[in-house]
């Protein structure tokens, strides 16, 4: 019998124990799952595990599974409507919990992804960030404020001039931008190089043979770097 299917018997057995267990449990079949790349059975385990912490009232534990979904679900389908509802509802937890620095992260989250995956609402997102860093007193919210807004700013200026003048030659160098945004976000070294790679092929193709040796550097960057634990 495999490591799900114990998890999920065990779970099951776990529920008349009360709901905080079970979604205890799944968590870390959860998290299990993850760690052997199986994204898609992580998912649903942590889905499960969420649901129940959630109709439990157990805002602390729920918020903990969300962290670790958030992670899992950005990396097995990319970020798309679902996981930006599960970083805005993470948002929500950590303000009612009093956690505003939590927060304003799974606020940053939603821009850095919607860039990478060129959503529609990324600047209103970085509107917020940076709103709310200016409001705060806390220097780590102020950064996160301010990097939302960097990313968000010369991204769409760089976007803009694509459009508009049809620099195709500066493509590869968005995305390359994107590239070190994702890894800036710690994304797996693996899609980090997918997207540095694709960046590379992108300005060969233009003949930006400038944008394509940064990516090269950034290929190189990355390979120096220790392996994923």
């Amino acid at each position: 019998m495999d490591d799900e299917s114990v998890a999920e018997r065990l779970a099951y057995h776990l529920w008349a124990a009360g709901p905080a267990r079970t979604a205890q449990a799944l968590a870390r079949a959860g998290r299990r799952a993850a760690t052997k790349l199986a994204f898609a059975a992580a998912g649903r385990h942590l889905e499960s595990a969420a649901r129940i912490a959630r109709t439990a009232g157990l805002r602390e534990l729920e918020l903990s599974v969300l962290s670790l979904l958030t992670l899992v679900a950005s990396r097995h389908a990319g970020y798309g409507g679902s996981t930006f509802d599960l970083l805005e509802r993470a948002e929500y937890l950590a303000r009612m919990l009093g956690r505003e620095t939590e927060a304003v992260h799974f606020l940053f989250v939603r821009p850095v992804g919607a860039y990478t995956s060129i959503e529609k609402d990324r600047g209103r997102w970085a509107r917020r960030a940076y709103e709310q860093g200016q409001a705060s007193a806390d220097p780590i919210i102020q950064a996160y404020g301010r990097h939302a807004w960097r990313a968000a700013t010369a991204l769409d200026r760089a976007d803009r001039a694509v459009t508009t003048y049809g620099q195709r030659f500066a493509e590869g160098l968005l995305l390359l931008l994107r590239a070190r945004l994702l890894h800036a976000r710690g994304e797996p070294v693996d899609v980090v190089r997918a997207a540095a790679e694709a960046a590379r092929a992108r300005s060969d193709e233009r003949g930006a043979h400038l944008f394509a040796r940064r990516s090269e550097r950034f290929l190189a960057e990355i390979d120096q770097e220790p392996p994923d634990i």
